[in-house]
């Protein structure tokens, strides 16, 4: 008779074991998951803090730019030669060129054809994002002054002299016509400086990408038009950018130049009172999240309330609000 009596695992074992397994592993995968979706949301916040980085200096230098014209006055300055620059539409060489008018806001309106005085064409229709705010700044950069040896013949300058005993004077010209210039013609004299001239429009477009002059994409962005040389481009500054609005100090007593109260674009009377600008951006993330729809209203610069359409509420967003102070608007 044998004895021996072999054991092994039963089938309720097994079952049991399998169980334990399924439950570990999915433990495991949704802590997988979970860290999937911390990175995703970490990257996102991210993203969108660069953008809202980017696209905030950006403003803010350009703004504090506007009017600077190396100790001159814009309004009297002289053009030599021709000025062969090419706009787009009817924002043409006679608008970019307007330096008695520093900044000019125009208020966002339901489509680009109702913004009030915005030249025709310049923004085509299917670039522009409904109601979002639109501003112009022109001046001389000051980046640095280009000697007279070192200029572009085919670049824009707006040559000034300034604080010297002679003449005192300023005009725009392109480099091939420098040695023209009424002050000191080819040579840089004392208190002579050689600056690019800048004329920019900033937007935001419901795309980052353009497809010839079709939109590729549904990623709001900020956009500058800017004089390359002497054509006007347009520049991606910051992604996800889906609104943005201003409002302008002005000082409205005249003498101080001291903001005295901030309208909207459509109650500035007279855009050389303008020394400060308030402004807001909304910045998105890049992540969807299903599970937590954006139903907020943002109040932005100008008492404007923004509330997320449905097709992008999915998006995280912030508000960031800046106020500049128009450095050569207000010196007196």
């Amino acid at each position: 008779m044998n004895n021996n009596q072999q054991s092994g695992i039963s089938l309720l074992e097994i079952l049991v074991a399998l169980a334990i397994g399924v439950v570990l592993l999915n433990g495991v995968i949704q802590v997988v998951i979970s860290n999937g979706n911390a990175t995703k949301t970490i990257s996102g916040f991210s993203s969108q803090q660069e953008n809202a980085r980017v696209a905030l200096e950006d403003l803010s230098e350009a703004l504090r730019s506007a009017g600077h014209f190396g100790g001159t006055e814009g309004e009297t300055v002289e053009s030599v030669g021709t000025l062969s620059v090419t706009g787009i539409g009817g924002c043409n060489s006679n608008w970019l060129l307007d330096t008695a008018t520093h900044i000019q806001g125009f208020e966002g309106k339901a489509s680009v054809a109702a913004i009030t005085d915005l030249p025709t064409g310049c923004i085509p229709a299917d670039q522009y994002t409904d109601n979002t705010d639109i501003v112009v700044l022109r001046y001389a950069s000051a980046k640095g002054a280009t000697p007279i040896a070192s200029v572009d013949n085919a670049t824009l300058y707006y040559r000034s002299v300034f604080g010297t005993t002679g003449a005192q004077g300023a005009e725009l010209l392109m480099g091939a016509d420098i040695g023209d210039s009424a002050y000191g013609g080819g040579v840089d004299g004392v208190g002579t400086y050689n600056y690019q001239y800048k004329s920019e429009v900033y937007f935001v477009r419901p795309c980052s990408s353009l497809n010839g002059s079709n939109c590729e994409d549904g990623l709001h962005t900020l956009v500058r038009y800017t004089l390359e040389s002497t054509d006007l481009i347009s520049e991606a500054i910051a992604e996800g950018v889906e609104q943005f609005q201003l409002s302008y100090g002005v000082d409205s007593v005249g003498g101080d130049y001291v903001a005295d109260n901030y309208v909207t674009a459509e109650n500035v009377a007279d855009w050389n009172t303008v020394v400060s600008a308030r402004f807001s951006i909304v910045v998105r993330s890049d992540n969807r999240n299903l599970a937590n729809v954006d139903t907020n209203t943002y109040t932005l610069a100008g008492g404007y309330e923004y509330t997320p359409e449905d097709e992008v509420a999915v998006h995280s967003r912030k508000v960031f609000t800046r106020v500049v102070q128009l450095r050569n608007m207000s010196r007196g």
